[in-house]
């Protein structure tokens, strides 16, 4: 190099370099990607695993689940079918009661007919009533099976928002986390950005190493278009909680990682597996297939009514009224096996009814052991990224003074553990947010996140 530029050429990157490196600072796109402050909060396991920070993450969670609630048709479908079972078992009670009809008619006749038997319009009426004396315990069955289908409707109520709650959640982390990569990217370009500028200062003082403007140019590309990338994710995850949090609410989504942070209880929630609305809703189908099986095993026995009837004794024609009561009885005889085949049909659905509750089972239990396995790990390596960032980002300062200040590095060297930072905390934020995802998987499955949202 010329003697004579040398000291001009050191002065000018002394001067960027004390007037660029602060921190790695730059420019922030506030409404989509992270800033420096939240991206160093998401490096702090301390801060994150703070049990006043947890707690405030655990309300911003729930506010955020409230929303989506009151914003899901789906949900409101699911009050809607609840009511109406509610009343199917109001009409099942119904039938323990007398059923009471009335009628009234006025009748013309004429013809051949003869005088007296003549009906000339005379109004006239009758009340009908009938109630069943024994039955069998059919219509307890009928009443109990109701509130089978009930507990079935509710349980799959409790599942749809429970299901709500966990796409919420998971689409908020993968928001946070696509803003998260974007900063990341952001900062990168940045950084790049400030050697480019030194090289285009010095390049103007050296022709020679114009050739280094190039190298640096196409890694500033190489980052912008894996940025358009992140942005198309982040544009598909905004689109989705549109739909479910609704467009002004999308904020909502802000500061609920650290409630994924920790590691749920997760042989407590295989213990509890029971209570999983999903198993719940086919134990409640089971019991509603039982009852159905007594009230056909009822029918095949004799029913015992009472009827009575009260009106006009020649409608249209005369004068006159009177009653009847009657004790009946009715008994199947003859229905070409129709009753035993129902009987056995039903009985068979109940065995059915077993066997889904237990591959459904199965496959809760397998869904909680899969998905804890594969995020506690990735929470261990997510930890173990944090210490090797801050390693990296002091190496990365330090190569930056080096080849600014006193030439002792390379731009190949610089550019490369520029790339390497920005490759650990990619893999750094993936990791954690894959991991946390998982974790809210686990507990939303185990009504941890909508359970806490119905909770007022």
């Amino acid at each position: 190099m010329n003697a004579k530029l040398q000291p001009k050429i050191i002065a000018a990157m002394l001067s960027i370099a004390l007037l660029t490196m602060n921190n790695a600072a730059h420019a922030q796109n506030s409404t989509n990607a992270l800033s420096s402050d939240e991206l160093r909060v998401l490096r702090d396991f301390t801060a994150l695993s703070d049990k006043d920070y947890i707690k405030v993450s655990d309300a911003n969670l729930k506010k955020m689940v409230r929303i989506a609630i009151e914003n899901s048709p789906l949900v409101r479908e699911g009050k809607f079918n609840l009511l109406a079972a509610n009343e199917d078992i109001n009409a099942a009670k119904g039938s323990r009661y007398p059923q009471i009809t009335g009628t009234g008619q006025s009748r013309i006749s004429g013809g051949d007919i003869p005088l007296e038997g003549r009906a000339t319009g005379k109004l006239s009426y009758s009340v009908t009533a009938q109630m069943p004396i024994y039955d069998w315990g059919k219509i307890d069955a009928l009443i109990a099976g109701r509130n089978s289908a009930r507990d079935a409707t509710a349980a799959r109520f409790r599942l749809q928002g429970q299901n709500l709650a966990i796409e919420a959640t998971k689409v908020c982390l993968e928001y946070n986390k696509q803003r998260a990569l974007l900063g990341i990217s952001e900062e990168y370009i940045a950084n790049v950005d400030k050697i480019l500028v030194m090289l285009n200062k010095i390049s103007k003082a050296d022709a020679g190493r114009a050739g280094e403007m190039v190298q640096t140019k196409s890694r500033v590309l190489q980052a912008k278009s894996s940025q358009d990338a992140i942005r198309s994710k982040l544009q598909e995850a905004k689109i989705k909680l549109e739909r479910i949090l609704g467009k002004e609410n999308i904020a909502s989504c802000n500061g609920i990682a650290a409630s994924f942070i920790l590691s749920p209880d997760i042989e407590t929630i295989r213990k509890n597996i029971k209570k999983h609305p999903q198993i719940e809703a086919l134990e409640a189908d089971r019991q509603f297939q039982k009852k159905n099986l007594d009230q056909v095993s009822a029918s095949r026995k004799p029913l015992v009514q009472l009827t009575s009837s009260y009106g006009s004794l020649y409608p249209g024609v005369a004068a006159g009224e009177g009653y009847n009561v009657s004790l009946v009885v009715t008994a199947p005889i003859f229905d070409g096996d129709i009753l035993k085949s129902n009987e056995r049909a039903a009985a068979e659905r109940v065995n059915a009814g077993d066997e889904r509750i237990e591959e459904a089972t199965r496959q809760v239990d397998s869904l909680y052991k899969e998905k804890y396995e594969i995020a506690s790990s990735g929470i261990k390596r997510a930890q173990d990224y944090t210490a090797l960032l801050e390693v990296s980002d002091r190496v990365r300062k330090d190569f930056f003074l080096q080849w600014s200040s006193l030439g002792k590095r390379s731009l190949f060297e610089l550019l490369s553990i520029e790339l390497e930072q920005y490759s650990l905390q990619t893999n750094y934020v993936t990791t954690l947010f894959d991991s946390m995802s998982g974790y809210a998987e686990i507990m939303g499955n185990a009504g941890m996140i909508y359970g806490n949202a119905e909770t007022k």
